[in-house]
């Protein structure tokens, strides 16, 4: 809108020089003017980008699961995150998985047979993943930090057979794989890992 107002402003000056006097000009300096000062930018506030979890089948493709585990594994479904927890009795897991704000639990194995594996991905706060590092580290987890990556393992026994867990943290991740060796939860865990950084560029996971 402001060149066409410049544009009738002008004509109008123009039509009426044509019957009165011009005008002195005035010379450099005189009179008032109105210096333009640049109008102060705001900083943009840095907005962080919501958690995205993908699915099941993405954090772990079966072609992967199995490679870890038998050649008859299959995806046996998206579970509730509370239904099959933690395989180790550690309190925070269940609490921690029972108030996240989003959460996936996924599971593979062989139909018809004892045989299953576990993946829960989770978004945690601050406070959550510090009492949960925390409960970890007091049931006996061994544990390793790789750059923004901790991560705590352990073994165990059960009157049917071993059990294994890897638990992986960063930023506001936790994902948590159990199995019955740490050779299957190790690079399960890793592969939901690549999966969610691979959706959350943004959030250097």
């Amino acid at each position: 809108m402001r060149p066409t107002v410049v544009v009738a402003c002008l004509a109008m000056a123009v039509a009426v020089a044509g019957c009165t006097p011009t005008a002195p000009t005035p010379s450099p300096g005189s009179g008032s003017s109105e210096s333009a000062t640049p109008s102060a930018t705001a900083t943009p506030t840095p907005t962080v980008e919501p958690l995205t979890i993908v699915e099941c089948e993405t954090l772990l493709p079966i072609a992967q699961a199995r490679a870890l585990f038998s050649d008859a594994t299959e995806f046996l479904g998206e579970r509730s995150p509370t239904e099959s927890s933690g395989w180790f009795p550690v309190a925070e897991i269940d609490s921690t998985l029972a108030a996240a704000s989003q959460a996936r639990a996924c599971a593979w194995g062989v139909p018809n047979s004892d045989g299953v594996f576990t993946i829960h991905a989770v978004e945690v706060t601050a406070t959550q993943r510090a009492d949960l590092e925390s409960a970890l580290v007091g049931a006996g987890f061994s544990s390793v930090t790789t750059g923004t990556v901790t991560g705590y393992e352990m073994t165990g026994e059960n009157e049917v057979s071993t059990t294994a867990a890897t638990h992986l943290f960063t930023g506001a991740v936790w994902i948590m794989s159990n199995a019955t060796a740490l050779t299957t939860t190790g690079p399960a865990a890793a592969s939901a890992l690549d999966a969610l950084r691979a959706a959350n560029p943004t959030l250097g996971l």
